[in-house]
């Protein structure tokens, strides 16, 4: 009796393990303002693996860590189905910042993010920010974190970054980027027109090769609709007669270069890089602002180190940020960047008329 007894509890155990398993439960979604969330199934037995798609609308984002099953917090966004219903809820917050994208050039992709906080009032600068790629790669959206952190810690400076033509696209070599920083700021100039806001302030930030062509365009043209007042350049090139620049006869950048200067041959590239140094040009009103990291592998820092020198011959204004860690890449890094706005908004407000 007492073995039959035993056997019974067993075969009502293992009916009761295999039936729970067998069974499905559902899925509850929780209606939250902000956004949607979605799951691979509407219902799930037991230990299915259960992902989970959440979905901001456009003016929200998604609240980190904030997911729930029957209000217990998900790690990641994914969970095993329970041996129940469930209730999947999470929250959205509202953004404090509205984009806009606007082409700037006609058929060709030259477009521009421009960035907004939603409590802004009245402008009191501009910033449009120059990604780096050695002249043929990279892509605007690398500024799009540091423009939201711009705008959201500056309410009434507007916060840009641009696309321009690359070096493969190129017909008329570096006077295509600069046409195309000319075409930008005219083409914002019309945009903020429109809208009735004032533009008084301006600043380029530029990275590597885009820190290169925001120098050379305030230094030696500066002649759009919206004149830029300061120019920040971020491990960018300023000078070609830097001994470091073509260490090791590199051969790639050569290469690039005469490219960029529509020349053939190392001798007549070489002959024509002054042309194109931002050094040679800055003996204008322009406020500069240098940001460099010693360890830079790639854009010498003795670079900004003679920029610097000559803004001092010459009696310019300028500041000088020496990076302390990350070489070439630290405008990846918001930690870094924060300080490099806030010295390129701190020169934008002095005034040196």
């Amino acid at each position: 009796m007492k073995k039959l007894l035993i056997f019974m509890i067993i075969l009502l155990s293992s009916f009761f393990f295999v039936s729970c398993k067998g069974k499905e439960y559902n899925i509850n979604i929780e209606q939250v303002t902000g956004g949607t969330i979605e799951t691979n199934y509407n219902k799930a037995k037991t230990d299915t693996l259960i992902i989970v798609t959440i979905n901001p609308d456009s003016d929200y984002k998604y609240l980190d860590n904030s997911l729930k099953v029957n209000g217990e917090a998900v790690d990641g966004k994914s969970f095993k189905m329970p041996s129940n219903d469930v209730t999947i809820s999470c929250e959205f917050e509202s953004l404090n910042y509205e984009k806009d994208v606007i082409q700037y050039r006609d058929n060709v992709s030259n477009n521009v993010a421009i960035y907004k906080s939603k409590e802004f009032e009245q402008c009191e600068g501009l910033l449009v920010f120059v990604h780096g790629g050695f002249w043929v790669a990279g892509s605007s959206d690398m500024f799009d974190d540091i423009c939201i952190e711009t705008v959201t810690n500056y309410n009434n400076y507007i916060a840009c970054t641009m696309e321009y033509r690359l070096l493969l696209s190129l017909e008329n070599g570096y006077f295509d980027m600069i046409e195309d920083i000319r075409s930008c700021l005219n083409k914002l100039y019309s945009y903020f027109n429109e809208k009735e806001i004032e533009i008084n302030k301006c600043s380029l930030i530029g990275h590597s090769s885009g820190g290169h062509t925001s120098l050379l365009y305030s230094y030696k043209y500066n002649d759009a609709n919206i004149k830029v007042d300061t120019v920040c350049e971020c491990a960018g090139v300023s000078s070609f007669d830097d001994p470091n620049i073509l260490r090791l006869e590199n051969s790639a950048l050569l290469n690039i270069l005469e490219k960029l200067t529509l020349t053939t041959t190392r001798e007549e590239c070489l002959s024509v890089l002054p042309e194109i140094s931002p050094i040679n040009y800055c003996n204008n009103n322009v406020k500069t602002v240098l940001c460099h990291c010693p360890t830079d592998p790639t854009v010498p820092y003795s670079n900004s180190v003679l920029l610097k020198q000559k803004l001092e011959e010459l009696g310019k204004t300028y500041d000088f940020y020496s990076v302390p860690e990350l070489g070439h890449t630290f405008v990846n890094s918001l930690k870094y960047m924060k300080i490099v706005v806030q010295k390129t908004i701190n020169m934008m407000k002095l005034d040196i008329s």
